[in-house]
Protein backbone atom coordinates (compact mmCIF):
# COMPACT_ATOMS: atom_id res chain seq x y z
CA UNK A 1 0.00 0.00 0.00
CA UNK A 2 1.14 3.44 -0.80
CA UNK A 3 0.13 6.31 1.46
CA UNK A 4 0.15 9.75 0.29
CA UNK A 5 0.96 11.07 3.67
CA UNK A 6 1.00 10.19 7.39
CA UNK A 7 -1.28 7.30 8.55
CA UNK A 8 -2.10 10.03 11.25
CA UNK A 9 -4.09 12.04 8.47
CA UNK A 10 -6.08 9.19 7.38
CA UNK A 11 -9.35 9.75 9.49
CA UNK A 12 -9.30 13.14 8.93
CA UNK A 13 -8.95 12.31 4.96
CA UNK A 14 -12.02 11.85 2.60
CA UNK A 15 -12.19 10.41 -0.99
CA UNK A 16 -14.46 10.81 -4.24
CA UNK A 17 -15.42 7.98 -6.50
CA UNK A 18 -18.88 8.48 -9.04
CA UNK A 19 -20.08 8.12 -12.17
CA UNK A 20 -18.37 9.31 -15.94
CA UNK A 21 -20.94 11.31 -17.55
CA UNK A 22 -22.26 7.85 -20.02
CA UNK A 23 -23.40 6.68 -16.72
CA UNK A 24 -25.08 10.10 -14.88
CA UNK A 25 -29.13 11.05 -16.30
CA UNK A 26 -27.89 14.03 -17.60
CA UNK A 27 -25.64 14.57 -20.42
CA UNK A 28 -24.56 18.50 -20.12
CA UNK A 29 -22.39 18.39 -17.30
CA UNK A 30 -22.85 22.18 -17.37
CA UNK A 31 -26.64 22.12 -16.92
CA UNK A 32 -29.16 22.23 -13.94
CA UNK A 33 -28.98 18.46 -13.51
CA UNK A 34 -25.45 18.95 -12.87
CA UNK A 35 -24.93 21.86 -10.62
CA UNK A 36 -27.67 19.90 -8.69
CA UNK A 37 -25.25 16.80 -8.11
CA UNK A 38 -22.59 18.95 -7.31
CA UNK A 39 -24.80 20.96 -4.85
CA UNK A 40 -25.50 17.40 -3.21
CA UNK A 41 -21.53 16.42 -3.28
CA UNK A 42 -21.18 19.60 -1.75
CA UNK A 43 -23.02 18.93 1.11
CA UNK A 44 -21.77 15.88 1.89
CA UNK A 45 -18.12 17.13 1.92
CA UNK A 46 -19.97 19.81 4.62
CA UNK A 47 -20.97 17.17 6.61
CA UNK A 48 -17.59 15.55 6.57
CA UNK A 49 -15.79 18.81 7.15
CA UNK A 50 -18.36 19.51 10.12
CA UNK A 51 -16.89 15.89 11.36
CA UNK A 52 -13.21 16.96 11.69
CA UNK A 53 -12.33 16.03 7.74
CA UNK A 54 -9.92 18.28 6.23
CA UNK A 55 -8.13 16.51 2.81
CA UNK A 56 -10.76 15.46 0.31
CA UNK A 57 -8.91 13.28 -2.30
CA UNK A 58 -10.90 13.02 -6.45
CA UNK A 59 -9.58 10.93 -9.02
CA UNK A 60 -9.61 13.46 -11.52
CA UNK A 61 -11.96 11.45 -14.01
CA UNK A 62 -14.92 12.72 -16.23
CA UNK A 63 -18.02 13.35 -15.38
CA UNK A 64 -18.70 13.26 -11.39
CA UNK A 65 -15.23 13.15 -10.21
CA UNK A 66 -15.01 16.89 -12.20
CA UNK A 67 -17.57 18.20 -10.21
CA UNK A 68 -16.27 16.90 -7.18
CA UNK A 69 -12.98 18.40 -7.50
CA UNK A 70 -14.96 22.14 -8.07
CA UNK A 71 -16.77 21.56 -5.37
CA UNK A 72 -14.31 20.73 -3.35
CA UNK A 73 -12.72 24.48 -4.23
CA UNK A 74 -16.18 26.07 -3.60
CA UNK A 75 -15.94 24.97 0.05
CA UNK A 76 -12.56 25.64 0.25
CA UNK A 77 -14.04 29.40 0.47
CA UNK A 78 -17.07 28.38 2.50
CA UNK A 79 -14.71 27.03 5.53
CA UNK A 80 -11.22 29.03 4.63
CA UNK A 81 -10.86 28.89 8.21
CA UNK A 82 -10.24 25.15 8.16
CA UNK A 83 -7.50 24.21 6.52
CA UNK A 84 -9.00 22.27 3.64
CA UNK A 85 -6.90 20.71 1.24
CA UNK A 86 -8.32 19.50 -2.44
CA UNK A 87 -5.98 16.94 -3.78
CA UNK A 88 -6.17 15.15 -7.46
CA UNK A 89 -5.09 11.58 -7.65
CA UNK A 90 -4.53 11.03 -11.34
CA UNK A 91 -4.15 7.54 -11.82
CA UNK A 92 -1.27 8.13 -14.41
CA UNK A 93 0.46 10.40 -16.75
CA UNK A 94 -1.08 11.44 -20.39
CA UNK A 95 -4.65 9.77 -19.34
CA UNK A 96 -6.38 12.81 -20.57
CA UNK A 97 -5.25 12.03 -24.10
CA UNK A 98 -8.16 10.94 -25.74
CA UNK A 99 -10.16 13.75 -23.75
CA UNK A 100 -12.15 16.31 -25.71
CA UNK A 101 -9.98 19.71 -25.21
CA UNK A 102 -13.02 21.55 -23.24
CA UNK A 103 -13.02 18.70 -21.03
CA UNK A 104 -8.67 18.92 -20.53
CA UNK A 105 -9.61 22.74 -19.92
CA UNK A 106 -12.06 22.06 -17.36
CA UNK A 107 -9.14 19.26 -15.22
CA UNK A 108 -6.67 21.80 -15.85
CA UNK A 109 -8.66 24.84 -14.58
CA UNK A 110 -9.54 23.02 -11.25
CA UNK A 111 -5.78 21.15 -11.43
CA UNK A 112 -4.09 24.96 -10.91
CA UNK A 113 -6.67 25.97 -7.84
CA UNK A 114 -5.99 22.45 -6.16
CA UNK A 115 -3.21 22.03 -3.35
CA UNK A 116 -1.95 19.15 -5.36
CA UNK A 117 -1.72 16.83 -7.99
CA UNK A 118 -0.43 13.56 -7.05
CA UNK A 119 0.10 11.07 -10.06
CA UNK A 120 -0.61 7.47 -8.68
CA UNK A 121 1.66 5.95 -11.59
CA UNK A 122 4.37 7.82 -13.96
CA UNK A 123 3.53 5.43 -16.75
CA UNK A 124 1.94 6.19 -19.62
CA UNK A 125 -2.26 4.77 -19.25
CA UNK A 126 -2.01 1.41 -18.66
CA UNK A 127 -4.71 -1.48 -18.01
CA UNK A 128 -5.61 -1.68 -14.54
CA UNK A 129 -4.42 1.92 -13.71
CA UNK A 130 -8.09 2.88 -12.84
CA UNK A 131 -8.25 0.19 -10.51
CA UNK A 132 -5.13 1.09 -8.77
CA UNK A 133 -6.18 4.50 -8.58
CA UNK A 134 -8.97 3.63 -6.86
CA UNK A 135 -7.48 1.31 -4.67
CA UNK A 136 -4.78 4.38 -3.63
CA UNK A 137 -7.64 6.68 -2.86
CA UNK A 138 -9.31 4.06 -0.06
CA UNK A 139 -5.99 3.69 0.97
CA UNK A 140 -5.46 6.77 1.85
CA UNK A 141 -8.64 7.94 3.50
CA UNK A 142 -11.11 6.91 6.09
CA UNK A 143 -14.37 7.99 4.47
CA UNK A 144 -15.75 7.71 0.78
CA UNK A 145 -18.03 10.12 -0.94
CA UNK A 146 -19.67 7.79 -3.92
CA UNK A 147 -21.84 8.66 -6.88
CA UNK A 148 -23.65 5.90 -7.92
CA UNK A 149 -26.82 4.19 -8.36
CA UNK A 150 -25.59 0.62 -6.69
CA UNK A 151 -27.20 -0.61 -9.65
CA UNK A 152 -24.90 -0.17 -12.53
CA UNK A 153 -21.70 -2.27 -12.11
CA UNK A 154 -17.77 -1.18 -13.14
CA UNK A 155 -15.49 1.04 -11.24
CA UNK A 156 -17.31 3.34 -8.80
CA UNK A 157 -19.09 0.24 -7.73
CA UNK A 158 -15.70 -2.13 -7.30
CA UNK A 159 -14.72 1.09 -5.45
CA UNK A 160 -17.71 1.31 -2.66
CA UNK A 161 -17.06 -2.47 -2.30
CA UNK A 162 -13.28 -2.26 -1.53
CA UNK A 163 -13.63 0.76 0.98
CA UNK A 164 -16.41 -0.88 2.70
CA UNK A 165 -13.99 -4.67 2.93
CA UNK A 166 -11.68 -1.87 4.66
CA UNK A 167 -14.52 -0.74 7.30
CA UNK A 168 -14.35 3.00 5.28
CA UNK A 169 -17.18 5.03 5.92
CA UNK A 170 -19.40 5.13 2.69
CA UNK A 171 -21.49 8.39 1.50
CA UNK A 172 -23.72 7.45 -1.28
CA UNK A 173 -25.30 10.09 -3.59
CA UNK A 174 -27.58 8.28 -6.09
CA UNK A 175 -27.95 10.77 -8.89
CA UNK A 176 -31.03 8.79 -10.25
CA UNK A 177 -33.13 9.23 -7.49
CA UNK A 178 -33.85 12.45 -5.39
CA UNK A 179 -30.10 13.40 -5.00
CA UNK A 180 -30.65 12.11 -1.47
CA UNK A 181 -26.90 11.26 0.63
CA UNK A 182 -26.97 7.92 2.40
CA UNK A 183 -24.83 6.25 4.35
CA UNK A 184 -23.80 2.72 3.66
CA UNK A 185 -23.22 0.81 6.79
CA UNK A 186 -22.93 -2.91 4.60
CA UNK A 187 -23.77 -3.41 1.21
CA UNK A 188 -27.32 -4.80 1.68
CA UNK A 189 -27.59 -2.09 4.18
CA UNK A 190 -28.65 1.17 3.62
CA UNK A 191 -29.78 4.23 5.99
CA UNK A 192 -30.96 7.65 4.72
CA UNK A 193 -28.89 10.23 6.45
CA UNK A 194 -29.56 13.80 4.84
CA UNK A 195 -31.01 15.90 2.71
CA UNK A 196 -34.47 15.15 0.99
Amino acid sequence: MVLLFDTKEIPRTAAFTGFRPQKLPFEDMNGKEAMKLKSTIKAAFSLLIKQGYRRFLTGGALGSDLLAAEAVEELKAVFYDKGIKNIICAPCIHYTEKWDPADKKRLLDVANKCDKVYFVSMKPYYKGCMHERNRFLVDNSSALVAVYDNIQSGGTQYTVDYALKNNKTVLRVDPYTNLSIQTVEKPEQIEQLIIK
